[in-house]
């Protein structure tokens, strides 16, 4: 409880977002909790997030304000990217291979593209972004259908039953740039991509040596790994 009521008064429209997935997750799929529980959570999270509605100075009224105020204005991450998706359009070339990873500014302005000194200075700020647009829409396509599906849909299958872990680690990167190990959420963010990824490899059979004592008291009994 103390934890969702720090998320609440934090602002964080990213952890705003995965909650809300997780929290759907949990109160549609998870086979654990009892119905009941499940209604009394979600009339507990609802009194919550009304009573957050209804004080104009609380922090997530503070958040959707300046939402509102972004899409008016536009957002420079959003305008920084719509500026690269033309730079891409006009030179197919640089689709295929980027402008570099971490290279983003000095692509831009490379190329001319006209993106005001303030908009680069921000820039991406998505972790799948930075993939796109620093290496190419082939890289990009590899590391979504190798490192970023597979895992959604087998947790999906085999674990959202339970847990409700994973959609934070996959959709907190739109928000922030993870792609560098000196980041927060880069390391267990891979860790459970590479976990998904070997989830599925057969387990090889290792035989283990027994001494004769072994032998005596499992009789008839092979032990394999």
């Amino acid at each position: 409880p103390l934890a969702f009521y720090l998320l609440l008064i934090s602002g964080s429209r990213s952890g705003y977002v995965s909650f809300a997935i997780c929290f759907l997750i949990f109160v549609v799929r998870n086979k654990g909790t009892h119905v009941v529980l499940k209604a009394l959570t979600v009339l507990v999270v609802s009194v919550f997030v009304m009573q957050l509605f209804g004080d104009k100075d609380s922090a997530l009224n503070k958040r959707l304000d300046k939402t509102q105020q972004q899409r008016k204005k536009g957002e420079p991450r959003l305008i920084a990217a719509q500026r690269a998706t033309e730079v891409f359009t006009n030179h197919p070339v640089t689709m295929l291979t980027g402008f570099g990873f971490y290279a983003f500014r000095e692509g831009m302005q490379a190329l001319n593209s006209g993106t005001d000194e303030k908009t680069l200075s921000v820039g991406l700020h998505n972790s799948y972004y930075e993939l796109l647009f620093g290496s190419g829409v082939l890289v990009f396509a590899f590391f979504l259908f190798s490192f970023v599906l597979p895992p959604l849909f087998l947790f999906f299958v085999r674990h959202s039953e339970r847990f409700v872990f994973l959609p934070p680690f996959v959709f907190i990167p739109f928000f922030e740039n993870n792609m560098n190990p000196g980041q927060f959420l880069f390391f267990p963010w891979f860790l459970f991509v590479f976990y998904y990824v070997h989830f599925n490899v057969s387990k090889p059979n290792i035989i283990v040596e027994q001494n004769d004592n072994a032998k005596n008291d499992f009789a008839g009994f092979p032990l394999r790994l």
